[in-house]
């Protein structure tokens, strides 16, 4: 058959329809994305930019937070104690926690109304000068200086050095002083005179480094007349600054009220340092645009509230904020911040060409695969043409054809028209069925299970209904995160499997799926880890002002089902059984005993001799049929490796343990006097043992109404 001479082939037609509407698809889209890709970087830019101020700004206010809270605790400290040598020690205990966490402090002191001083210097990180200073020892973490007049008159300046638990190390050593508190810059002056204001001296030159920095200071109480203390030197001022970076050349700096640089990433803020009749003085350098043009532009603009703002310098994008530092005195210092925007927005808007590239070889890829795809769809009807003229061939009776522009379908209609007359004929007939057989194959898990060993784990936090109520919500779920952040990091740590979080509680469990030969001591090693890790997390929190959480544990080893549970399309990994009832009744028996983990005997005989355990006794909790032997996790025995962070038991702890089993000895021997007055003995020097207190009681009650003859110790809880 001809080809009619105004019709096209069929597979170029639809190749060419294909390439030239994917053509224009792709030209619009990538227009499209590229204009909204630009508008999107630079809202994310700007976006960025205004959270890199916002944690500048936090970092910043926690330092300063840390220097009130510093001073806060000291005025406490004094105010409490009142004894000048109890004072000193109590200082060696509670400063160095709070300047380890905030390297920038370089010191905090006490100095009073007849010219006694006590300060803490740390050591940590402050380099060989520093230590050459107060002749500390290579392992020392904070020296002890303590300034006042001895039996003749004569000042005296007393250097001791300790390390990072308390102890002394190093010679400690003395030296005569004129050294006096009342004369510096930061006793006293700027308006100290109620007890809760705070001062931020000028700047000036410390005694001892003769390096120039600023003090915080208050007044102590009326009892003991004197005023505290906490130094940063312009040098860790800079450091801490430059710390705080989070481009390349972003600018940071904290300016007086009079516009002087107390703190710069970039420059010195002392400008001129000169030495006159054996004092040193200083002048510090005025923020301008010869020393900065940047910031000098930024403090330099209109109306400028705390919100970040856009603004220009010699051409370049910046974006900036100027944030009010309370520190004390009557004007705020400010900390001025500057970002360039090209360094932030870079990224960005490197990704978003590298997707226009993307899309683009995409576009040409798809237009490749138009070619194969219309040739391909060519090829039937091609075929159905051919076997549309063989059955042309046998001349049936044809009517008026179709007309079109591809040939094929021109050349398919006519034979069509050929086929109408044994249509007619073969449409009589019924024509068989063709049957097709369908294969499923599941791409999913089954449901069921199978039972098997596992250690379970069941956790809860004390009184947490109590503390969420008075909590706020937001910052409470922010708590709950790193709360559970903490747990969950132990247990996978350990090869745990988390089942679910339920409320504050959470169950996990050992050897399923994977197989865990030491599923149990990984239990008590995801304990005591967590346990470790919330003290952490508590003194951040007391810091904050927020109520610590106290976690209570269950473990527990026993046969249970291990599984999918659920319907065909919503399944949950899990384990069921007796053994789970059991782990969560542990858990609970920790409000009745005052313990926080408790372990059945089961999980105590497969850890072998590698932990330390304290019996609790036989016990029979709410839904569980058999009594069942009960201990108390104490920690890691301190000859197994890598005990650090797992509570390694000190001798005193172990021979503590030891006089309880044998106390609790002769309570299981029915001597229940005797026990009595040993376990009143005993809270005498341990007052807080729960455990101890549970027992005293129940052996009080048993010298008036023994248990019969069978007793074998089980005590009976009736709630969970």
């Amino acid at each position: 058959m001809k080809t009619s001479p105004n019709t096209i082939r069929f597979s170029i037609g639809i190749s060419t329809f294909a390439m030239t509407m994917v053509l224009l698809s792709s030209i619009l889209i990538v227009v499209f994305y590229y204009m909204q890709d630009t508008q999107r970087a630079e809202t994310r830019t700007a976006r960025n930019i205004s959270e890199t101020v916002r944690q500048v700004e936090a970092r910043v206010r926690v330092l300063t937070s840390a220097m009130r809270l510093t001073l806060d605790n000291m005025v406490s400290v004094s105010a409490l104690i009142g004894d000048r040598e109890n004072t000193s020690a109590s200082l060696q205990v509670i400063l160095p926690p709070i300047l380890t966490r905030n390297p920038a402090i370089t010191s905090a002191y006490l100095g009073f109304e007849d010219d006694d001083f006590i300060q803490v210097v740390p050591l940590a990180g402050r380099g060989p000068e520093v230590r050459k200073l107060y002749r500390a020892a290579p392992e020392a973490a904070f020296a002890i200086v303590e300034v006042s007049d001895n039996a003749a008159g004569s000042r005296i300046r007393t250097v001791r050095s300790v390390d990072a638990r308390g102890r002394a190390v190093g010679r400690r050593w003395s030296e005569p002083t004129t050294f006096r508190p009342s004369e510096r810059p930061w006793y006293g002056v700027g308006g100290l005179t109620a007890a809760n204001t705070y001062f931020r001296s000028p700047p000036y030159v410390y005694a001892a480094s003769h390096q120039p920095g600023i003090t915080l200071s208050r007044r102590l109480s009326s009892s003991d007349p004197g005023t505290a203390g906490v130094d940063l030197d312009l040098q860790s001022l800079k450091e801490f600054l430059t710390s705080l970076k989070l481009t390349r050349t972003a600018r940071l700096a904290i300016v007086s009220p009079d516009n002087r640089v107390l703190g710069h990433t970039q420059i010195d803020p002392v400008d001129v340092r000169a030495k006159s009749g054996g004092a040193i003085s200083l002048t510090l350098r005025t923020l301008e645009p010869a020393v900065d043009p940047v910031l000098a532009g930024l403090a330099g603009l209109p109306d400028l509230g705390r919100d970040p703002t856009d603004f220009k310098v010699d051409g370049q994008r910046y974006f900036g904020s100027v944030i009010p530092l309370e520190l004390g005195g009557n004007e705020a210092d400010r900390l001025l911040i500057a970002v360039p925007w090209d360094e932030i927005a870079q990224p960005l808007n490197e990704a978003r060409n590298r997707a226009l590239l993307v899309m683009l070889g995409l576009a040409l890829f798809v237009l490749i695969v138009a070619v194969f795809v219309g040739r391909w769809l060519a090829r039937p009807i091609e075929k159905l043409t051919a076997d549309a003229e063989a059955i042309g061939m046998l001349e049936f009776s044809s009517g008026a054809a179709v007309r079109s522009p591809f040939s094929e379908v021109h050349q398919l209609s006519m034979a069509m028209q050929t086929m109408k007359s044994a249509i007619a004929v073969f449409s009589r007939y019924v024509p068989r069925s063709l049957v097709a057989n369908l294969v499923e194959s599941g791409t999913g898990g089954e449901l069921g299970g199978v039972r098997r060993d596992i250690a379970l784990m069941f956790t809860d936090i004390k009184d947490f209904t109590t503390i969420s109520e008075k909590s706020d919500s937001m910052a409470m779920m922010r708590q709950l995160s790193d709360y559970f952040e903490c747990l969950s990091t132990s247990i996978l740590a350990h090869n745990g499997t988390i089942d679910k979080y339920i409320g504050d509680a959470v169950m996990a469990f050992w050897n399923a799926p994977r197989d865990d030969l030491e599923m149990a001591s990984n239990a008590c090693k995801a304990a005591l880890r967590a346990q470790n890790g919330l003290q952490t997390l508590n003194i951040k929190w007391d810091i904050e002002g927020r109520d610590p959480f106290v976690t209570r544990f269950g473990l527990h080893v026993g046969n249970a089902i291990v599984g999918n549970v659920g319907s065909s399309d919503r399944m949950n990994y899990t384990a069921m059984g007796a053994p789970v009832n059991v782990a969560a009744r542990l858990e609970g028996l920790n409000k009745a005993f005052g313990t926080t983990i408790l372990a059945s005997d089961a999980v105590r005989r497969r850890t072998g001799t590698a932990f330390v355990w304290r019996t609790i006794g036989l016990v029979n909790p709410k839904g569980v049929s058999t009594p069942i032997m009960v201990h108390e996790l104490i920690g890691l025995d301190a000859s197994q490796p890598d005990v650090a962070d797992l509570n390694p038991v000190s001798p005193a702890e172990r021979g503590r343990i030891d006089e309880w089993n044998r106390i609790f000895d002769a309570f299981l021997e029915r001597r229940w006097t005797e026990s009595a007055d040993w376990i009143a003995e005993y809270l005498t020097r341990f007052s807080d043992d729960g455990v101890a207190r549970f027992y005293l009681e129940r052996a009080r009650d048993y010298c008036q109404n023994p248990p019969p003859a069978d007793w074998a110790g089980a005590e009976e809880f009736l709630s969970k």
